[in-house]
């Protein structure tokens, strides 16, 4: 779902992504695919090997991520200035 953002630019709107529904050939999340979405929880599917630059980039919903063993190559920022990887940082003291 999109609506129109400031000066014409798109922007993305959808709370709740399936990754389930997606074909099991993809192995790659793109860069910036979820930037700046509404996305609460993530569920990640067996098959998924890289995550791209910036994937979930400023995600500020984005609380849970289940990610599966497949990942192998997490790419720069991929889930920088999301929730999720402050909570991340401050359980684990780093």
């Amino acid at each position: 779902m999109y609506s129109k953002g400031r000066k014409g630019q798109e922007k993305k709107l959808f709370l709740n992504f399936d990754f389930n529904s997606v074909d099991s050939n993809v192995s790659v999340i793109g860069k910036f695919s979820f930037a700046r979405t509404k996305l609460r929880n993530i569920d990640i599917p067996d098959g998924i090997i890289t995550i791209g630059y910036g994937a979930f980039y400023h995600c500020d919903n984005l609380n849970s991520i289940t990610l599966p063993e497949s990942v192998m190559f997490v790419e720069p920022n991929a889930f920088a200035y999301t929730a999720w990887v402050e909570n991340f940082y401050n359980e684990s003291g780093n």
